[in-house]
């Protein structure tokens, strides 16, 4: 674990680069940050809700429209 001196150290550096910097600036680098901001579901549930969205926009037709017939579960089992 970091000393006391470390941490007394390491928040004076962030409190003077913040002085130092122009507030436009700061608020330039605040919107970039935002701008690349990746979305909630990845954040919280990884790569899964991206692989769900991929394979749900490859299907030709949705699966609430597809009428469950005998000939359709044949065709999707040969496939």
């Amino acid at each position: 674990m970091a000393s006391g001196e470390e941490i007394v150290m390491l928040i004076t550096e962030k409190v003077v680069h913040y002085v130092e910097t122009p507030k436009a600036e700061r608020i330039r680098e605040h919107e970039k940050e935002k701008q690349t901001k990746e979305p909630w579901s990845r954040k919280w549930f990884g790569m899964i809700p991206l692989g769900i969205e991929l394979w749900w926009e490859s299907e030709p037709e949705p699966l609430w429209k597809r009428k469950l017939t005998a000939s359709s579960v044949k065709q999707d089992n040969e496939q």
